[in-house]
């Protein structure tokens, strides 16, 4: 199979996969919304907000040592064992001690939203954010070694559950406890990950821990690990922001909207996880001169297919809202969830491409460039929300998403001359 025909075929696996999660996504928020109530969904997406922004710093960085050495390795066979074993010891190790901070620090946070329901929230979310930080090391050096039609499963396979943890503890356990999903759903994820790892990827053993390998993690995950907790925290800002002005039925409804166009976001990361070994690839070989014919066969496709799916998307949940005629308070909801997409099919013209700064080895120029954005976002939010509310967390978000795609295409021709 060619490279650029595996290319497609891994893509196309990846939105297939995508698609099981989305739609996953979308049930999951109705099954809590319609069994529990709106306050009930603001509640979970809150904790869930908070869950996956700390959950970056359970993982350290680590990942994006696990794809860009082990993407690069000229010798991955014989390199992997300890390659993949020793981030999965180091990640173990902070993920025991984030989630131990998490469950003691759950009151001071719930009592800085003055919402002290959320304390039972995190404190059962927390054991999975060690599960969490395994199973995305995992994955990475499944994307690493481009296992990409698995790697699509799993992705499905963990939605799947955290929709079947849902299920049961909707039917049978308080608002409070829902968060509890996230633990179960990681915990057999993991499972299944370190099953197929060692049969398919390469074998993990605790005897193979290399301290050269852990120092080599550890200094990359330190350069970049707040790459990782800065990027999902600006997806995020939004939800946790409403968190201090709003009460948790509005959070209900803004978050269900965001989930949705976050699922619309994802199709911009499928392209970039495939996009990611190959840049890795060529700054090896040193021909990422030769990197824009492929940026900008994809964009042509990608970038016109984004606006025409915003569009339907818009429309499509406009129709719904009408045909089932909801609550006011929902109809807010569908201008958020329209600004929130145009946002995005502006990002994914460049966003696709925002591993160059990882593969290129700049990771600090990664983390510099986020940190930018979730200051902008955090500042556009505490304005905007107080004075127009839901769209105004909308459109300070769908900002940021604008100017992540002018800083990805600025820097790339900054440090490597390459016009994406």
């Amino acid at each position: 199979m060619t490279g650029v025909r595996r290319f497609s075929v891994d893509v196309a696996w990846n939105v297939a996969g995508l698609a099981v999660a989305g739609a996953g996504g979308i049930l999951a928020n109705v099954l809590v919304l319609s069994v529990c109530g709106a306050e009930a969904l603001g509640l979970f997406n809150l904790v869930f907000a908070i869950y996956l922004v700390v959950s970056q710093l359970a993982v350290g960085g680590v990942q994006y040592s696990v794809i860009s050495h082990y993407a690069r390795s000229v010798d991955p066979e014989r390199e992997g064992p300890a390659l993949v074993s020793s981030a999965v010891a180091l990640v173990f190790l902070l993920g025991v001690v984030i989630a131990a901070a998490v469950h003691a620090a759950a009151p001071v946070i719930a009592a800085a939203m003055d919402k002290p329901e959320v304390v039972a929230g995190l404190r059962w979310a927390a054991p999975g954010l060690l599960f969490f930080a395994v199973n995305k090391t995992l994955l990475m050096a499944v994307n690493a070694r481009r296992h990409m039609r698995m790697f699509a499963v799993f992705q499905s396979v963990r939605c799947l559950l955290l929709i079947a943890s849902l299920a049961v503890l909707a039917a049978v356990a308080s608002p409070e406890h829902l968060a509890a999903a996230l633990t179960m759903a990681e915990a057999v994820l993991l499972v299944l990950l370190l099953v197929y790892t060692r049969m398919r990827v390469c074998p993990l053993s605790w005897r193979v821990v290399d301290r050269a390998w852990l120092r080599r993690h550890a200094g990359f995950g330190m350069r970049g690990f707040l790459t990782g907790v800065l990027g999902e925290m600006n997806t995020r800002v939004d939800v946790i922001m409403l968190g201090f002005f709003a009460d948790n039925a509005m959070i209900g409804v803004y978050s269900f909207s965001a989930m949705l166009a976050e699922g619309f976001a994802q199709l911009s990361v499928v392209v970039r996880q495939n996009m990611d070994p190959l840049i890795g690839r060529h700054v090896a070989r040193g021909t990422l001169a030769e990197l824009p014919v492929l940026t900008r066969r994809v964009r042509r496709i990608f970038a016109p297919a984004m606006v025409a799916l915003a569009v339907l998307f818009s429309a499509g949940y406009v129709a719904v809202l009408w045909w089932f005629d909801v609550p006011a308070q929902w109809q807010t909801g569908a201008l958020v969830l329209a600004i929130l997409l145009g946002a995005l099919a502006a990002n994914a013209t460049y966003r696709p491409f925002l591993g160059i700064l990882i593969q290129g080895g700049r990771p600090g120029v990664n983390t510099i460039l986020v940190a930018a954005l979730v200051v902008m976002n955090i500042l556009l939010n505490a304005v905007l929300i107080p004075w127009f509310g839901l769209p105004g967390a909308a459109v300070a978000t769908g900002l940021v998403f604008i100017a992540e795609a002018v800083a990805i295409r600025m820097l790339a021709r900054r440090l490597w001359g390459v016009a994406l």
